[in-house]
């Protein structure tokens, strides 16, 4: 079950190094025109996208790749894009509309509007066998769409509207939408969630649902939602705690941090409106944005996770996207960062970004209607990457702190990047922080023996000396309330 509010909350200490970071085209030299990139996943050490190919007439083409004729899914190995799939042409069908590559079971298993792809009828869910690179046929039926797919309980379940799933029964006109594919080949009916765009993730052990979501079916009775997250966890649907309501579109886990992360528009938060991203730490929900939402509203649609930052693409201002433009920024614990600027060939807000995927410590961020990266022409469009060192953020300690559990969170991560500048030195140095510092600066040899300290208000930078002390490695540290939030080590050398 969830966490009791009340209970300590675990807050980490954020040290991030400089992000020397570049973005750059995704440019293998092939000349591919690709028009849109709705998915993408990392597959066996290789970046899987799913991609809509033109060619110079403005015609849907079945460009020939190392490993064969390509329509829609592409490898790419930070080289070259090849064929990922045999099987997969469509016959020139403009309907390969994905939102979900799932790789399980030693299989790919591709959800979305897919239309004729590999079969007679409509598709909202296939299979790749990854030891034979062949697609087949896992559920097929009439005016289907698959919105999202995850592995629980070594179960797969697909949302969308499912029609016609083989050998199961749908009585009346119930629209079920959450079915569960076992590993034996049967479907069975897990109760359905009523919402047009269902998006789902695993989180704490319960699959958590978000989207416009009326009522949710069980397999006995039914109740009202009114809320636009909600959980299945042994065989039971239940609202999300926090009473979530409102636009919200998308659902995202940071793994490492177990943190569930909410996007969309305008949400509300036990009645409180907030607006682009919320995020629930396994005790309460925190605003990710503290500004007015009725003046500067967020609308937030993809998320990714890179070492404790959180990239995000947004549009700005009250529902539009009047500069035309849509934005990737990062939140490094403490505050947001713009990051980039995609110009756009339509004003259509669904033109943008649609997914964001880290590979080989690198952000690939793809989607549709995007031309030109912080002015600069994009090639191929819709998609580009940028360089994130791995070494450019690191985690310190955890530290407890009590939580009320009154409200809602204010995301208050502490974030000091402390430098030490000469080192090694003379015993006079510099010290430089990227955020005003209240506490006390405290130097120790390795024993812990004090040697220096210093109460200091809103530092940003502090010369130390620490006179003819013996040369040898020393400790300095940023000290608030008795707690160490940063350590630097110092060397000193008179040679």
């Amino acid at each position: 079950m969830f966490k009791s509010i009340g209970q300590v909350l675990s807050i980490l200490v954020v040290l991030p190094l400089s992000l020397q970071g570049q973005w750059t085209n995704v440019d293998s030299g092939q000349q591919l025109d690709i028009r849109q990139i709705p998915n993408m996943s990392v597959v066996d050490n290789k970046l899987l996208i799913n991609a809509v190919l033109w060619d110079d007439e403005d015609n849907f083409f079945s460009y020939e790749l190392d490993g064969g004729p390509c329509e829609w899914f592409l490898y790419w190995d930070s080289v070259a894009f090849s064929n990922a799939f045999t099987g997969l042409i469509g016959n020139g069908l403009y309907n390969p509309v994905c939102r979900e590559i799932l790789h399980w079971n030693n299989s790919i298993f591709i959800a979305g509007d897919l239309g004729e792809m590999i079969f007679d009828n409509e598709e909202i869910i296939i299979g790749i066998d990854l030891e034979t690179n062949e697609p087949f046929n896992l559920y097929a039926g009439n005016s289907n769409q698959g919105t999202d797919a995850v592995v629980y309980h070594d179960t797969l379940f697909v949302f969308g509207q499912l029609w016609h799933i083989p050998g199961l029964e749908i009585e009346g006109n119930e629209l079920p939408q959450t079915a569960a594919w076992t590993p034996d080949g049967e479907w069975h009916f897990v109760g359905g969630v009523w919402v047009g765009i269902p998006k789902a993730e695993v989180y704490d052990d319960k699959i958590v649902v978000v989207g416009f979501i009326e009522q949710v079916v069980q397999t006995d009775w039914t109740f009202s939602s009114g809320t636009s997250v909600v959980y299945y966890e042994d065989g039971v649907w239940s609202a999300f705690p926090g009473n979530i309501q409102g636009d919200v579109g998308n659902v995202f886990v940071d793994q490492e941090h177990n943190r569930l992360y909410c996007t969309g528009g305008y949400m509300w938060i036990d009645g409180e409106l907030t607006s682009g991203m919320i995020m629930y730490d396994g005790n309460q929900w925190h605003k990710m944005f503290q500004d007015d939402p009725l003046t500067y509203g967020h609308i937030v649609t993809s998320v990714a996770f890179y070492r404790g930052q959180v990239y995000a693409f947004e549009y700005v201002g009250n529902g539009t996207a009047a500069d035309g433009y849509r934005h990737i920024i990062r939140y490094d614990g403490y505050e947001w960062h713009h990051e980039a600027r995609f110009g756009a060939t339509s004003s259509n807000m669904i033109s943008a970004v649609q997914d964001m995927v880290i590979y080989k410590d690198e952000l690939y961020v793809a989607g549709s209607s995007m031309d030109s990266l912080n002015g600069e022409p994009l090639y191929p469009k819709n998609i580009a990457k940028l360089y994130v060192h791995p070494d450019s953020v690191q985690w310190g300690t955890p530290e407890s702190i009590p939580d009320s559990g009154t409200g809602i969170g204010v995301l208050q991560q502490v974030n000091f990047d402390l430098k030490v500048f000469p080192n090694p030195n003379d015993a006079h140095f510099h010290l430089g922080v990227q955020h005003p510092f209240s506490g006390a600066v405290l130097v120790t040899d390795l024993n812990g023996i004090q040697l220096y300290y210093e109460n200091v208000v809103g530092m940003r930078r502090h010369t130390i000396d620490l006179g003819d002390i013996a040369g040898g490695t020393y400790l300095v540290s940023l000290v608030d309330g008795g707690k160490i939030l940063a350590t630097e080590k110092v060397v000193v050398s008179w040679n």
